[in-house]
């Protein structure tokens, strides 16, 4: 288990899912075809880049209080930024926010945060964070 602390005029949410190769085209299903056109051009296996995309997805519905009781189009991603293992998420609709995944094995970290704030954390120390998490 994970969680996250943060004040309310700071919202922010997480997400924690599995990649696995019988959940992608059900992921695909969820996706605009921007998105989708998005994770067949990513340089990491389709399978991780869609999970990514739900898990980004879950964050943002979190910080909204929605869940999935929204229409995941509403959350679309419309940019990407890859770098190693860590993606960084811009959104159509809530400019105001960004998401940043990281992939540990066949784990996908996703957090989302208002784009004007400046994490401060080690990602080699968050890496090994969430590796515990998972073992």
């Amino acid at each position: 288990n994970l969680a996250i602390c943060f004040s309310e005029s700071h919202p922010m949410g997480i997400d924690i899912e599995k990649v696995k190769v019988d959940n992608y085209l059900t992921i695909l299903s969820q996706m605009t075809s921007t998105e989708i056109n998005l994770i067949k051009s990513g340089n990491l296996i389709k399978e991780s880049m869609a999970t990514i995309f739900w898990s980004i997805k879950e964050a943002l519905s979190k910080i909204l209080g929605t869940g999935m009781l929204t229409p995941f189009s509403i959350f679309e991603i419309v940019n990407i930024d890859i770098a190693n293992n860590h993606i960084q998420t811009q959104f159509l609709n809530f400019p105001q926010y960004s998401g940043l995944s990281i992939i540990i094995e066949d784990i996908v970290f996703s957090i989302v945060y208002p784009k004007q704030s400046k994490l401060l954390f080690n990602l080699i120390e968050l890496e090994d964070i969430l590796l515990k998490c998972v073992m």
